[in-house]
């Protein structure tokens, strides 16, 4: 879960802006010289992996830009450590100030840099500690240390026209400006591959037990926790695991699982509705020689079974599956977390080997946490076992820009006092698939009302990965419950219910990457969206038109809406769904799905936002409100292979 119940991991309110790199533009067509792309070859594979974790004596490049604390031998600035505890207490422990954590604009200017990444920062850093907080998801606490080492593990797919590195990485999020930066450095970097390589995506595993990437989890609520060194590093890292990967790919054949398993996981909010599937590749060289280049799993379950009262760094639960996953077939393991709002958790969750029948209990014991990644290593590896190699037929790429409306006030005044710097718009429009209707937005520094987020769909032969911006709930996934509410009638806000994505893409294994490109939070239905509003004139989802994003809302079943609070919009899930769907290649349904419609998709259900002709008086788009409210019961395995989801 993005944090506790009152201090909740904060999303990215307000986006990023609107910029292309050269050689990596998010909207890069086919790579190649001359008047056409050149033909496509056969999919080249391959794997990189740097670490990331902030102990220990840093590379020698990055060495003069951390101390390493010598109780805790976490990175950080310098400090007085008055106790000898080895953690910052605040003022009354003075601290070094260095420069380049301050020196830079917080956007994409910094005074230093390494081989092309540049440390951005930024102003408000002069006179606060940039050292690293731990415990980031549940809320500020000192980083005591490691128990494993967090990654950047990152895969490349090749086949001479189209090209992508998708990278996941151990932290609780990283917001799209990142993303943005990262494309940038790496045609500083490495700029023969960024001339090649035509797209780029990194997801959050979204582990609960790293240090704070995205800015919430600092010494007090309001100060920005975030290092500018470290956010650097990581994007160094993530740089030198791509060119890891680019250079060891080779071509390859691949084999596809979909695996029952829900050991570890549960639903903590109601209606019950998980993804129930745990979704592997595994790739080899096609060359005879049998050597596993790499394995891909993909699950829906926050990294989180160690706790809120954790303060010892870890990938959580995802070391058990990559550990067990390398010891059994070798080549490196990539763990990417899929659906998992709603909310999908560990906590409290029984774990019993299915093949031992070990009960590992319901504690936040760090035995439980790598059992809970080890079986779920062993179920997929059986399944996997079962499959058979084939050639990969086919590879592309696809990538959608978004600009969103924002409702979250309280998300939005964290941003704008800089808290997350992340930078806002007004006037961007990106409803539809026609091209010619879309403009990006005009900068508005971190006070405008929209934010730009991005998402992408690769499909590998039969095979597609979908990136979503945050964490998405399973039932936008794999469908609804009917009624959509299970509580009671009158929790359903009337919202029609967004297009399924399984439903709406004939790929016959789905892997949805949460948290790709962006974490704007919890993706919530707009048929369960639910925000505490202040006393108004006029009644809407809550008790007025005014929405307080901080505050939780309780519905008229008397069910708590948690999520809602570090959720970026109340639009994120039509806009979510719908851009997935036309991403596979299902144009129509902006005008045929009435929650893709122009109506639902720029306004809010509580009656504050009005249309965007009220706001930003650019006119209506002619079809928007036609179309059906549809929804599905079961994830689709391609065209004709229908599977039910659990409650």
């Amino acid at each position: 879960m993005l944090g506790d119940r009152t201090r909740a991991l904060v999303v990215a309110v307000v986006g990023l802006t609107a910029l292309t790199i050269a050689g990596a533009s998010a909207q890069a067509g086919p790579k190649g010289p001359g008047n056409g792309p050149p033909p496509a070859g056969p999919v080249a594979v391959g794997f990189g992996v740097r670490t990331i974790t902030p102990h220990g004596a840093p590379p020698a490049e990055w060495a003069e830009y951390f101390a390493v604390n010598p109780v805790t031998g976490v990175w950080g600035e310098p400090f007085d450590d008055a106790d000898g505890d080895g953690c910052y207490d605040g003022p009354g422990e003075t601290h070094t100030d260095q420069v380049w954590n301050h020196a830079g604009d917080g956007g994409f200017v910094g005074a230093f840099s390494v081989r092309g990444v540049t440390i951005v920062g930024d102003p408000q850093s002069a006179g606060k500690w940039d050292g690293l907080w731990g415990g980031a998801g549940f809320g500020s606490q000192c980083a005591e240390g490691v128990f494993d080492d967090t990654w950047a593990r990152a895969v490349v797919f090749d086949n001479g026209r189209s090209s992508v590195a998708v990278v996941s990485l151990d932290v609780v999020g990283f917001f799209n400006i990142e993303v943005q930066r990262a494309r940038r450095e790496l045609a500083a970097r490495y700029p023969e591959i960024a001339e090649d390589l035509e797209e780029i995506v990194i997801a959050s595993t979204h582990t609960h037990e790293g240090v704070d990437t995205m800015g919430y989890w600092g010494q007090t609520l309001g100060v920005d926790g975030k290092s500018p060194a470290y956010q650097a590093f990581i994007r160094s890292q993530v740089l030198d695991a791509i060119h890891d990967a680019w250079m060891a790919r080779r071509p390859a054949q691949a084999k596809f699982a979909r695996t029952e398993h829900t050991v570890g996981v549960r639903d903590s909010r109601d209606p019950q509705v998980m993804d129930p599937y745990a979704y592997s590749a595994q790739f080899v060289a096609d060359d005879g020689s049998g050597d596993v280049l790499g394995t891909i799993v993909n699950w829906s379950n926050h990294p989180e079974a160690l706790g809120g009262n954790n303060g010892f760094i870890s990938s959580d639960f995802p070391h058990g599956t990559r550990e067990a996953i390398e010891a059994r077939y070798g080549g490196t393991a990539v763990y990417f977390s899929g659906s998992v709002g709603g909310l999908m958790t560990p906590l409290r969750a029984p774990v019993v080997d299915p093949k031992t029948g070990h009960d590992y209990g319901t504690g936040e014991t760090l035995e439980r946490a790598y059992a809970i990644g080890r079986i779920l290593a062993e179920a997929v590896s059986d399944d996997l076992d079962a499959a058979e190699f084939a050639p990969i037929d086919g590879l592309s790429v696809e990538s959608r820009e978004l600009f969103i409306g924002t409702d979250n006030t309280a998300l939005s005044a964290l941003n704008a006092v800089g808290v997350f710097d992340v930078p806002s718009f007004v006037g961007g429009e990106s409803w539809g698939s026609d091209r010619a209707f879309h403009r990006p937005g005009v900068p508005a520094g971190r006070t405008g009302t929209q934010f730009r987020t991005e998402m992408v769909r690769v499909e590998v032969g039969p095979a597609m990965f979908l990136t979503v911006p945050g964490e998405l709930f399973p039932e936008l996934e794999v469908g609804f419950p009917d009624p959509p509410v299970a509580r009671c009638a009158e929790a359903n806000t009337g919202a029609p219910l967004e297009p399924v994505i399984s439903e709406h893409d004939d790929a016959q294994y789905q892997f949805v990457l949460g948290l790709a490109q962006d974490e704007l939070g919890y993706i919530v239905p707009r048929y369960d969206h639910w925000f505490f509003h202040a006393p108004g004139t006029e009644a809407g989802n809550g008790d007025g038109i005014v929405p307080v994003g901080a505050l939780e809302a309780e519905d008229p079943c008397g069910e708590g809406h948690y999520e809602e609070t570090v959720s970026a919009s109340s639009a994120l899930a039509p806009w979510t769904t719908c851009v997935a769907a036309e991403l596979a290649g299902r144009d129509d349904v902006w005008h045929e799905h009435s929650a893709c419609s122009y109506a639902n998709t720029h306004t809010t259900p509580h009656g504050l936002a009005g249309s965007v002709v009220d706001r930003y008086g650019i006119g209506s788009h002619p079809g928007h409100d036609h179309g059906h409210q549809g929804h599905g019961h079961g994830r689709s395995q391609g065209k004709d292979q229908g599977q039910g989801h659990a409650h």
